[in-house]
């Protein structure tokens, strides 16, 4: 989620979110501190595109709240920094 606020903060966004189930790997880099586009193909694999969008509290919380279910968290969106919500 940083990386996709970092990507799009020109664009005007101010908070980011992931899926918990987009992210499909770690990522190591080389002992010299690299990292190729095949680490990052691996982290990523998809051509989704980003988008920025204007959201209400309500919307933005309605979000957040599909990701729950009457026992708590069962996919919730990765928040990127600087975000926090309980429930």
């Amino acid at each position: 989620a940083d990386s996709h606020l970092a990507a799009t903060r020109a664009g005007g966004a101010q908070i980011a979110f992931t899926n918990p189930f987009g992210l499909r790997s770690g990522i190591m880099p080389a002992a010299d501190g690299s990292v190729t586009f095949g680490d990052l193909y691996a982290v990523l694999p998809f051509g989704n595109e980003l988008v920025t969008m204007d959201l209400t509290g309500a919307q933005l919380m309605a979000a957040i709240e599909q990701g729950f279910d009457a026992t708590g968290p069962t996919q919730a969106l990765a928040a990127s920094a600087g975000f926090a919500y309980s429930f």
